[in-house]
């Protein structure tokens, strides 16, 4: 069997292996089972708010193309700096209470859209700063929760935490928009939020439940934050892989949150779709990103993990092609589109992230993820702001071209060395 310089050994399969493998099953670890539980039921609420809030704002205040993207301009914004800078936080003190704590932040703010619905004085600007506080603690989770993971489940088990754990907030993706489109013509979609407020205020108690201690918070003496700050970004430009990585997924954020901020207007006025039809068409979204990672482990030992990488990525650029092409060759072809996309970023979704976290040690995950999060995320409120822009003085769908034009630029960084040196997955690293 062929494998890269960078792979794990393979040990000889015997009874013990087969016993140990049984024993350190992820499904009998009780604390990443609460944690896998809590970020399924609020996947399953934030899929109901992603397409709530923006449906709001197009049925209750008439909001065209640039107001629709200003709400997925201010959800993303604090990506663009303050993950970076929570970074050098998230390596020195727990995780696990910043992951309670930005959970019970969101359910205050989203559980503000119900209550004010309820008491007739919602209004645009509230859905426009609840998406931004939504946005800060989205980032404040994102940083903890992806460098709290490997100190819980330990790196050996992170390919396998990654793809559970993506699995089953996908699967409760795939339920979520149903139900939400129902939701929302049966309440009406301000009052559909209240979901996913209620879903993070489960999550918190699901983290607050977990007992095992962290492992992975830095000790000594602190060198300083804006040491830490400028060590975790040496690292990450300094890396060929996470610069590639950053590089290519910031330019495809750029194309994709172009046609992104408009997909809803495209579906309502275009295509002519009702709420709940468009919460069907993102089910089934979520269904092939489901099959995309189960279909990965056999893909990469047939490809190659570099080459997969890819190619997974090229597929999901050219697709939103074939989204754009749908306002003309009709539903068929954007229901096509979509699953084969799904299929293709359920692929590369798993593996690029447990990439990252295989090729970076414990003491500067935090700010890995914190910096790859910026680099990645930074972008997004400019494809919000841009397709916004030109959707209103273009026309919605050669926006949408020129940001599936952009996407498919991204694939070029994944294209040749390093990546297609890998066959799998590497070694994990342990030390910079």
């Amino acid at each position: 069997m062929v494998t890269s310089r960078t792979s794990e050994p393979i040990e000889p399969t015997t009874s013990r292996n087969r016993t140990l493998e049984k024993v350190e099953r992820l499904e009998t670890d009780r604390d990443f089972v609460l944690l896998w539980v809590g970020q399924t039921i609020s996947t399953l609420g934030a899929t109901v708010s992603d397409l709530a809030i923006p449906t709001a704002a197009i049925f209750l205040f008439h909001a065209g193309p640039l107001q629709v993207s200003i709400i997925g301009a201010l959800l993303t914004v604090p990506f663009a700096g303050v993950g970076l800078l929570l970074g050098p936080y998230a390596d020195r003190v727990r995780r696990r209470p910043i992951l309670i704590a930005c959970d019970l932040g969101r359910f205050a703010v989203l559980g503000s859209i119900p209550v004010a619905a309820v008491l007739g004085v919602l209004t645009l600007g509230q859905l426009y700063v609840v998406a931004l506080l939504t946005g800060v603690f989205n980032v404040a989770f994102a940083v903890g929760y992806q460098a709290y993971l490997p100190a819980l489940v330990t790196r050996r088990h992170l390919m396998g935490a990654n793809s559970r754990l993506y699995v089953t907030e996908t699967a409760a993706g795939t339920i979520g928009p149903a139900i939400g489109g129902f939701l929302i013509q049966l309440v009406g979609a301000a009052r559909a939020v209240t979901v996913d407020a209620a879903s993070y205020l489960f999550s918190a108690i699901a983290i607050l439940l977990i007992r095992k201690p962290e492992a992975g918070a830095a000790t000594g003496p602190a060198p300083g934050y804006r040491a830490d700050l400028s060590e975790g970004l040496r690292f990450v430009l300094g890396h060929r892989v996470l610069r590639r990585l950053a590089a290519g997924n910031a330019t495809f954020t750029i194309g994709w949150r172009m046609i992104e901020g408009l997909l809803l207007l495209f579906c309502y006025r275009l295509l002519h779709l009702s709420p709940a039809q468009v919460g069907l068409l993102f089910a089934v979204l979520s269904v092939a990103l489901v099959v995309g990672v189960l279909l990965q482990p056999r893909t990469v030992r047939l490809i190659g993990f570099g080459r997969l990488l890819f190619g997974s990525q090229l597929v999901v650029c050219l697709m939103a092609f074939g989204i754009v092409s749908s306002a003309y060759l009709g539903l068929a072809v954007l229901l096509g589109a979509i699953v084969v996309q799904g299929l293709a970023s359920g692929m590369f979704d798993v593996m690029q992230l447990t990439l990252r976290q295989l090729i970076t040690p414990d003491r500067l995950q935090g700010r890995m993820n914190a910096t790859m999060r910026t680099l990645f995320w930074g972008p997004r409120p400019i494809g919000f702001l841009l397709g916004g822009l030109l959707g209103s003085w273009i026309g919605l769908v050669p926006t949408m071209g020129i940001g599936a034009t952009i996407c498919t630029l991204s694939a070029a960084f994944f294209f040749g060395s390093p990546f297609f040196e890998m066959t799998t997955a590497p070694k994990p690293v342990h030390e910079a």
